[in-house]
């Protein structure tokens, strides 16, 4: 293994380790100290792959964008694009916890974007309709509003799938 490939396997590694804290303590309560016995590196051998704690969020939180964005994109169709996208939202923050906020404040994240283009398409198909007062992004706003809040509330998939029901059965009218 080429150095730069031991490089990149220590620091994923490294971020492996962070996850599995930030899942169980969520991301205010990562210490360095952890993060360096988890990964089995002293704390100061963690500093030749981040600039600290807050490089190891800010590089976690990418990687839990870009993981969130990309379920996101490829939802199964199930019951409806936009239920599908609500209920793997819901998943991956139940199967994530604390890696749901880091994703979410990335600045830079696809995830909106995702979730534009999803409504994009169902106001395009004809799914969903715009109003005055109420766009595409306002929709996807409130899309994404609505998963968020069962998702931090702990409410049941079947709650939200209904619920999603009925905000698109108003969004056709």
């Amino acid at each position: 293994m080429s150095r730069k490939q031991q490089h990149a396997e220590n620091r994923r590694r490294i971020l492996s380790a962070a996850a599995r804290l930030v899942d169980r303590d969520g991301p205010d309560a990562l210490s360095l100290r952890e993060v360096a016995r988890e990964s089995d590196y002293s704390p100061a051998g963690l500093y030749a792959y981040f600039t600290g704690r807050d490089g190891i969020l800010a590089a976690l939180a990418q990687r839990h964008a870009e993981d969130l964005a990309a379920a996101l994109s490829d939802a199964p169709p199930e019951v409806h694009p936009l239920i599908d996208l609500a209920l793997t939202w819901l998943r991956f923050a139940r199967r994530h916890p604390g890696r749901l906020t880091l994703a979410q404040g990335h600045p830079g994240s696809e995830i909106r974007s995702v979730i534009i283009a999803r409504v994009e398409a169902s106001v395009s198909s004809g799914e969903v309709m715009t109003g005055p007062g109420f766009d595409v992004e306002e929709i996807a706003d409130t899309l994404l509003a609505v998963a968020h809040g069962f998702a931090v509330t702990g409410q049941p998939e079947a709650l939200l799938r209904e619920g999603m029901r009925c905000l698109l059965a108003g969004l056709r009218d």
